[in-house]
């Protein structure tokens, strides 16, 4: 009897990058496999990678099975290496999560999709199904449009519109082959409803993770630890964070940390601390905030967040959250679960800080601080379609690898960790 195998589609190596997509889907995996299901990922490579100096990779894609990369191969010949995969790993494929479509080819998607016939479940991990150029709807410089609905008004303003919106006619063609659409909070669903009133029907909240209360952590430290966590984007509260650093960085009530892997050696204001999931594990931002003692996580996303594993690890290492009225679903959970405090710009914060006793009483008198962890969702419900596709009857192509772009691109993944590890 054949196993079973589900087609994974995004725009990077999840066995390589780090951001909250490719945490979901190595979370997924897991999960599968648990389920004696495997796991094959197709996906595409950034238009500035270096590859794009050697080759045209428009119409080229990457390929892991499982845990194993397999190469870069032509995207014509797709259909071929899932014929041959079929075969040489006696599986059968049985449906496609597709969680990001950025820099795929979108004509040649399409063309396999509708071609191999199988189910389709749709992952909302960002706002690329709005906007191909600006996954997180951002326009210059590292502010939200909030534009879901698309607006010509308000898109033909910005640097990035481009007139056609392929992505969306994309969708709109394959939704026949739709089974489940997947959205990790309710803010993700109801602003993606207001583009695909189509899926209305078939779009489902699933968290990604359950947390569990471990034990009851002590009052806030003195000084107050505040902490920047993850990367030094303009969208995640960057300059923000620089502007209540020269407010507060000689404030003795306040000691300030940065928890991440970017180089921060300019910032000598700065505790460092180096957090990498990928050198140190997966739980090695939660461990980092919790061994630091770290009280408050400011989390001020510029966009709408549409789940934010970085607020689970900072809530799990036993901070309060500070952030951002527009931050989406951390602002929601932060306002539901009081987990934190809300402000409507960063002048609003520094004047509450300014008073160091009224900020730590304001702080203080939310709900208890807990150490806690977090499991992942372990439930299959709307993420395992039961297609079935006899692709030896489809006409395919001969597999192509290109040989010589493998070899550079394990390279240059082989060089980058060793420079991660120094």
């Amino acid at each position: 009897m054949n196993e079973e195998c589900i087609i994974s589609i995004s725009h990077s190596n999840y066995l390589k990058k780090n951001a909250g997509t490719e945490k979901c889907m190595r979370e997924i995996k897991k999960l599968l496999a648990n389920n004696k299901i495997h796991y094959l990922q197709i996906f595409s490579f950034e238009k500035y990678s270096k590859l794009y100096k050697l080759s045209d990779m428009s119409n080229k894609i990457g390929i892991n099975y499982d845990d194993k990369f397999l190469g870069i191969f032509s995207y014509n010949s797709l259909l071929g290496l899932i014929k041959k995969i079929e075969v040489q790993k006696n599986v059968k494929f049985i449906g496609i999560h597709i969680n990001n479509v950025i820099n795929h080819d979108l004509k040649l998607l399409k063309n396999f999709l509708m071609t191999i016939r199988l189910p389709i479940v749709v992952w909302l991990h960002d706002y690329s199904a709005i906007c191909e150029d600006s996954p997180v709807l951002l326009k210059e410089p590292g502010e939200s449009c909030n534009n879901f609905t698309k607006d010509k008004k308000i898109c033909c303003k910005c640097k990035k519109y481009r007139k056609e919106n392929k992505i969306y006619q994309f969708y709109k063609i394959i939704d026949e082959r739709v089974d489940s659409v997947i959205a990790p909070s309710e803010s993700v669903k109801n602003n993606i409803l207001l583009r695909y009133n189509f899926w209305k029907n078939k779009i489902y909240i699933r968290s990604h993770l359950k947390l569990r209360k471990l034990k009851k952590r002590d009052k806030l430290s003195d000084p107050i630890k505040i902490a920047f966590i993850g990367g030094k984007y303009l969208h995640k509260g960057y300059r923000e964070w620089k502007i209540l650093l020269e407010n507060f960085k000689n404030n003795p009530m306040y000691k300030f940390f940065y928890l991440g892997s970017s180089d921060i050696k300019d910032e000598k204001e700065i505790n460092n601390i180096f957090v990498d999931v990928s050198l140190q594990g997966e739980n090695a931002m939660k461990n980092a905030v919790r061994y630091n003692n770290i009280d408050v996580a400011f989390l001020w996303s510029k966009c709408q967040e549409t789940y934010s594993y970085t607020y689970f690890e900072a809530l799990c290492g036993g901070a309060r959250i500070i952030t951002y009225v527009n931050a989406g679903n951390i602002a929601d959970r932060v306002r539901v679960e009081k987990s934190g405090i809300v402000f409507e710009n960063i002048q609003e914060l520094i004047y509450l800080m300014r008073n160091s006793t009224k900020f730590r009483d304001t702080l203080e008198n939310l709900e208890d601080l807990y150490y806690s962890d977090y499991d992942i969702n372990n439930s299959l419900d709307y993420i395992v379609p039961k297609g079935n596709c006899d692709i030896s009857r489809i006409m395919t192509k001969k597999e192509r690898c290109y040989m010589f772009l493998t070899v550079i691109y394990m390279m240059s993944n082989w060089i980058k960790r060793l420079r991660d590890k120094k």
